[in-house]
């Protein structure tokens, strides 16, 4: 065989040198051309040569394609975003942009962050994509290198975020001229807590049911920089938190606030998600045993709704009990269309799930530590203040629901105020702070408390705006297993008790699970009030131990604000309401009372009833000081239940209005003797007086008798009060 000639050398040459060429990875090539695909385009992407797996990537100004093995460019991508990141590049300005010279494309990136974020984002959908590759997953699942990798690239990034980038980030939320930077940055913290994840568990974006919270946070957690991740996990997304503050607060109209909330809620998504595993949750409190980071966040999210940036949009005037809307506001949160209250509301059932781990609690331990407990005080008092204003929210005719988020925080609220009540550093503060606000949403007209309180139109009016992308409704709650189950049946009890009614669809067939999904949603957050509700007046009336100069507090705050206000029919009308959404779920069985209300917590209610019994009877000299004449009793609620069958309280005197005289009708309402049935609901409240029926029926006959013989005297006789109520009295008592 001959030597190859001089032009033959050089041909084979310059294909050694092609084929070396191609085989060292252009990085900055396969972000640019493959950030756009998700997890599916790239799977569908993904070709066979032998057992390589790789993607074409165009070269820049040729015809050539390069083949990018899929396993070696997920290996190197994490080293490639930390060394892009630590340098700075590429640069947003072309004059300190050195990148370009590394690579085979145009670069189109925005600016450095928007580099980094779709860095991030092909990442982890090339994880996801792999995850779906048989033949490629065991290499994704034994690779520690490249968790560990990623691990280091996320702290630092978040680190940075947190940190150094902070001031940055807050300057460019109000300038307009950065619209663009401040979407980005708060974008590459969502996608790199995303990331993280995506590494660790792939099944988050193809199959969420194979998702394992507590073997990603074992791996997680085992890395030697765990500790560095735990504190700047919490303040990176406090600083975007910060950022959609300044935006709302600032003048100028520039970063939509929308999208920057998206990735803020997004993130505290993966957060709370995190939080909701214990093993996270102790190895937090082995690190930062006093939660700082955490209880900042918390603080932080709860103060987007300070004064004068201070929705519902209407104020509360104590003087004359009544209230107006809001026009001293130099800005509102109008602007962010529901986002910010969506955002306190998610850090609201963040406490609220940390709030229920028993062990080590976590107020507990806010509370011991001086370094947060004065920012933990203050933060539990904004909450109950916001749930004052939840309670006292006008009508839906007065003010109407403007903003998407507004159901959402008032459960959300409401069920923290509940354990707030409930732990003994901030009760009194509670007692204090929602006594007169909750006398003001019982003494609401019956219709309007059923509307309001008891699923009815008014509550669910509230969560009607809650639709969100792509006809999908936000469910932000505490995510404890106990709060997801109580959820999920009062979804059921919903649609059972059909409380909503949507509008007919033009095309039956069309969007009809939809629809059902809108109807269980609606329902279920009018429902979760009326729960809300039982359970904080079952906290707040205090009757342990170790606290016994609060014992009858709360109820002595709230009778007197109830006398104050001089109508006595709210807890008549509160008592009956509640019965009648009792009585509408007896279809669904024993099982559900006890995921709504704990066998304590219906104690506690009982306990409440029985003590406002006994001061109903201080207010007789409030009957004798009014002049009110009796003039007969109103048992038709009584008598035409159907399932009560033993027991009965004497809970308020209903105010009636004739042609000639002012009456005060003492009504027997019955709020807890009831027979449990096979086929029937568990109701709410045990028997907490009577026996029998037969004592009942007894009962029944002889007010009755005694309130037709007071009926005869009324028109010639001025009937003494005293003498009335003591009758009442000594009939219900001595039965």
């Amino acid at each position: 065989m001959s030597a190859p000639s001089n032009r033959q050398k050089k041909r084979m040459l310059q294909e050694a040198a092609l084929k070396q060429q191609a085989q060292i990875l252009d990085v900055f090539n396969c972000v640019e051309q493959l950030h756009g695909l998700d997890h599916t385009g790239l799977r569908r992407s993904f070709q066979r040569s032998g057992q390589t797996w790789f993607v074409h990537v165009n070269r820049k100004g040729t015809s050539l394609r390069d083949e990018a093995n899929i396993l070696e460019l997920i290996a190197a991508l994490p080293r490639h975003l930390l060394a892009c990141l630590l340098s700075g590049q590429p640069a947003a300005d072309d004059a300190d942009c050195w990148a370009p010279a590394l690579t085979t494309v145009q670069l189109s990136h925005k600016n450095w962050h928007d580099y980094l974020d779709r860095g991030l984002q092909l990442l982890g959908n090339m994880c996801a994509a792999v995850d779906q590759t048989p033949a490629c997953r065991n290499w994704l699942k034994q690779n520690s290198a490249l968790r560990d990798q990623t691990v280091d690239l996320m702290s630092v990034l978040l680190l940075h975020i947190a940190g150094p980038g902070a001031s940055e980030s807050l300057a460019a939320a109000v300038d307009p001229h950065r619209a663009q930077e401040t979407l980005d940055r708060a974008s590459v913290a969502h996608s790199a807590l995303n990331t993280l994840v995506l590494v660790f568990q792939p099944a988050l974006l193809t199959d969420y049911e194979r998702l394992d919270w507590h073997a990603l946070c074992s791996s997680l957690l085992s890395h030697a920089r765990a500790d560095l991740l735990l504190d700047v996990m919490f303040d990176a997304v406090r600083t975007i938190f910060r950022m959609v503050d300044a935006a709302v607060r600032s003048s100028s109209a520039g970063v939509d606030i929308v999208k920057l909330s998206y990735h803020a809620g997004g993130y505290m998504d993966l957060l709370a998600s995190f939080c909701a595993a214990p093993l996270f949750y102790y190895r937090l409190l082995q690190h930062d045993p006093a939660c700082e980071a955490v209880i900042r966040l918390i603080a932080t999210g709860v103060q987007l709704l300070d004064p004068p940036l201070a929705p519902p949009p209407w104020e509360f005037v104590p003087a004359s009990s009544s209230y107006i809307l809001s026009t001293a506001q130099t800005h509102n949160t109008a602007k962010a269309k529901g986002c910010v209250e969506l955002l306190t509301a998610r850090c609201i059932a963040l406490m609220h799930t940390l709030a229920e781990y028993e062990e080590q609690a976590f107020l507990d331990q806010v509370w011991l530590q001086d370094s947060a407990r004065a920012l933990g005080q203050a933060t539990a008092r904004r909450i109950l203040t916001q749930a004052g204003l939840v309670l006292r929210r006008p009508a839906v005719g007065e003010v109407a629901v403007g903003m998407v988020g507004e159901g959402q925080l008032g459960v959300n609220t409401l069920a923290m105020a509940d354990v707030l009540a409930d732990d003994s550093s901030t009760r009194k503060t509670a007692m204090d702070l929602l006594a007169g606000p909750m006398v003001d949403a019982l003494t609401v007209t019956p219709a309007a408390f059923a509307s309001r309180w008891c699923g009815g139109p008014e509550g669910a009016s509230l969560h009607q705006r809650d639709e969100f992308d792509a006809g999908t409704w936000l469910a932000i709650w505490s995510l404890t297993p106990d709060s997801i189950k109580l959820a999920e049946v009062l979804k059921v009890l919903a649609h059972a008790l059909r409380l909503v009614q949507l509008p007919p669809l033009i095309s039956p067939s069309a969007a009809k699970a939809r629809r059902q999904l809108e109807a269980q949603h609606i329902g279920c957050g009018a429902l979760q009030r009326t729960v809300a509700l039982i359970r904080m007046l079952g906290s707040l009336h205090y009757h342990g131990d170790d606290q016994s100069d609060l014992k009858g507090y709360f109820l002595q705050q709230f009778m007197g604000a109830l006398q104050a206000k001089q109508n006595l029919r709210a807890l008549e009308t509160f008592m009956q309401k509640l019965h009648q959404v009792a009585k509408a779920s007896g279809q669904l069985g024993p099982t559900v009372a006890a995921t709504i209300l704990s066998d304590e917590e219906i104690q506690l209610f009982s306990n409440l009833d029985r003590s406002v019994y006994g001061k109903l009877v201080g207010f007789r000299r409030l009957i004798r000081e009014t002049s009110f004449s009796f003039a007969g009793t109103t048992l038709s609620y009584v008598s035409s239940h159907p399932v009560i069958t033993s027991g009965a309280i004497l809970v308020g005197l209903s105010f009636v209005l004739s042609p000639y005289i002012l009456v005060a009708g003492a009504s027997v309402v019955l709020i807890g003797g009831y027979k449990v049935l096979p086929s029937q609901f568990r109701y709410l409240i045990p028997s907490p007086v009577l026996e029998v029926d037969r004592q009942l029926t007894d009962v029944r006959q002889k007010i009755f008798r005694s309130g037709q013989e007071l009926q005869r005297e009324a028109p010639s006789v001025k009937a003494d009060p005293d003498d009335i109520f003591g009758r009442l009295k000594n009939i219900v008592t001595a039965n």
